[in-house]
């Protein structure tokens, strides 16, 4: 096993098995394990295994491997996709199930599509500053993409 594989391996076990709240914190338990690495390796690498952090049960934010992003729609206004997503002028409003509004703004700003200019993402909603004159129907599709690839 190349050691790319190794370092991620044991970035899986060690947030699945402990709380980690911040890299210092992984990248430590790391060095416990006897693997040395940057913070900008440590960073790359939880970027790939779409790690993000989220609260656990305690309120604590701590790192979780991304498992797709759920999604609700209670309003009759979503894609095919499921999406909940309203808008409002140059804002977009995203609504998902509590806890995962984080991990999708998290992906959607990764993407950095030109039209979304910023996100800022509760427990369930996500608020979406779009460009002027964005497209209301390239918006939906777009987060319907993150949404399906978040989910594969």
């Amino acid at each position: 096993m190349k050691a790319k594989e190794i370092r991620q391996n044991a970035i899986r076990e060690i947030i699945t098995s402990q709380t980690i709240g911040s890299q210092e914190e992984l990248q430590r338990a790391l060095t416990e394990r006897g693997i040395q690495t940057v913070q900008a390796t440590l960073s790359r690498d939880l970027r790939q295994l779409r790690v993000v952090k989220s609260t656990n049960a305690k309120g604590e934010y701590a790192y979780v491997q991304s498992r797709g992003v759920g999604f609700v729609s209670s309003r009759g206004t979503a894609n095919a996709e499921g999406v909940d997503v309203r808008f409002s002028g140059n804002l977009a409003v995203v609504h998902t199930r509590p806890g995962h509004a984080g991990s999708l703004a998290y992906l959607i700003d990764q993407e950095q599509y030109a039209d979304i200019l910023g996100s800022v993402a509760g427990d369930d909603t996500i608020l979406l500053v779009l460009a002027e004159n964005a497209s209301r129907e390239e918006i939906r599709q777009f987060i319907a993409q993150v949404t399906n690839t978040a989910n594969s």
